[in-house]
């Protein structure tokens, strides 16, 4: 088994509605540097991404915006043979200011944060 590693260095651009704030907001380009990588580990691969996008200009409510990190590390198992396509796994995910949104100055303690437990079931055909 092989695994892989990938690493990116990207323009970001986003436009999306605010929908607390009633308006369209289109940010400011901005640099993204992107890796995901796949290492077999025993009956299965370890493996995840890490996406870290730079400040993006001001968000729909006229704040600006911060570095965002989201990370996803995952441990899959071949659950029907690896020509069968169909995995499962554990992990977690992280996220720091999450949608460009400053945690350090949040006015809700760690709203702009999350580490969160993950369950995967993929299929790939």
């Amino acid at each position: 088994k092989a695994g892989f590693w990938d690493l990116g260095v990207d323009v970001y651009k986003e436009k999306n509605h605010n929908g607390l704030a009633g308006t369209d907001v289109n940010f400011d380009p901005t640099l993204a540097l992107t890796s995901a990588w796949s290492i077999p580990a025993g009956p299965g691969a370890f493996g995840g991404f890490i996406d870290i996008v730079g400040p993006k200009g001001k968000d729909g409510f006229g704040d600006k915006t911060k570095t965002e990190t989201l990370a996803r590390a995952l441990y899959m198992m071949d659950l029907a043979g690896p020509k069968a396509g169909l995995k499962a796994g554990v992990g977690v995910e992280y996220w720091n200011n999450k949608f460009g949104c400053n945690n350090a100055a949040s006015f809700v303690k760690n709203s702009c944060k999350a580490t969160t437990p993950v369950l995967v079931l993929e299929y790939h055909m």
